[in-house]
C-alpha cells in the first residue's frame, strides 16, 4: 500500500483507489476484505501535500480500521 499512497502524495497517482476499494470491502458483508500493510501512518504520506489533499485522505483513510502491532 505505501508505494501507492507515496506516488499519490507525489501527484502520480490518486488515493481513490483505496476509498473503492473500501466501499467495496464494506458492502461484502465479511465475504471480501483488506489487510494493508503500511510502515507508517497513512496521513504521513501526505505530509508535504497541501490542507487540502490531506483532508481528503483523511477522509478515505476514515474507511479503514488501523490495527497497531
Amino acid at each position: 500500500m505505501g508505494k501507492l499512497l507515496e506516488a499519490a502524495a507525489d501527484g502520480d497517482g490518486d488515493v481513490y483507489f483505496y476509498q473503492l476499494i473500501a466501499e467495496l470491502a464494506s458492502r461484502s458483508n465479511g465475504r471480501f476484505i483488506v489487510v494493508g500493510i503500511l510502515h507508517q501512518t497513512f496521513q504521513e504520506y501526505a505530509a508535504t501535500a497541501s490542507k487540502k489533499i490531506r483532508d481528503e485522505w483523511g477522509k478515505v483513510h476514515g474507511r479503514f480500521v488501523d490495527i497497531s502491532f
